[in-house]
């Protein structure tokens, strides 16, 4: 077989359309020093975007760890960032999770990584 290479908007498509995520804004870029000083802080949360097969695998560790909607439950003596496992079985699954009431009062105010 032929190999064919097509050039495509998203690698991973989550479902969002170009108002809900407009790809031209970008994020905001941190280099790895910045983002570890991120994971320190009690006001960062970091939302594993992986498939719960993917994020059960490997995380960064020391962070307090909750599934969604589900209380913290990582090693008694870890601080910083908390660590949110969305439970998505695949990636079009986040809009939904993203736009549940729970989910959007437990972001407001966090540094969202």
């Amino acid at each position: 077989k032929d190999l064919r290479v097509l050039p495509v908007k998203e690698l991973v498509h989550y479902g969002l359309g170009e108002g809900d995520a407009p790809l031209g804004r970008g994020g905001t870029h941190v280099d790895p020093r910045e983002f570890h000083g991120a994971l320190a802080e009690e006001e960062t949360v970091v939302v594993d975007v992986r498939n719960h097969y993917e994020a059960a695998l490997g995380r960064f560790d020391g962070q307090r760890r909750s599934g969604a909607g589900k209380v913290a439950d990582g090693p008694a003596d870890a601080v910083g960032a908390e660590y949110i496992d969305p439970l998505m079985r695949k990636s079009t699954d986040f809009p939904s999770w993203l736009a549940k009431p729970e989910t959007v009062e437990r972001l407001r105010g966090k540094k969202v990584l």
